[in-house]
């Protein structure tokens, strides 16, 4: 949560003393200035919405841990 009030969710891919970089659902790395955050919390469950996983083949299941492997690799 912010000073503003607004909220933000995502993983953290950088802890600096002067901000944190947090990664969301869309994969937008948001910077955020340790100044202006008021709280941070731990989510006890993924983002992930249960069972969604549960419909896909072992190939679809594949083909997206491919995708996101090519997202890591972007400049």
């Amino acid at each position: 949560v912010l000073d503003d009030g607004t909220q933000q969710m995502g993983y953290v891919t950088l802890e600096a003393a002067d901000e944190v970089r947090i990664r969301n659902a869309a994969a937008q790395e948001l910077v955020l200035p340790t100044s202006r955050i008021e709280e941070r919390h731990r989510l006890t469950t993924s983002m992930m919405p249960t069972g969604l996983m549960g419909n896909f083949t072992v190939r679809e299941f594949a083909s997206l841990l491919d995708y996101l492997e090519s997202l890591a690799r972007r400049p």
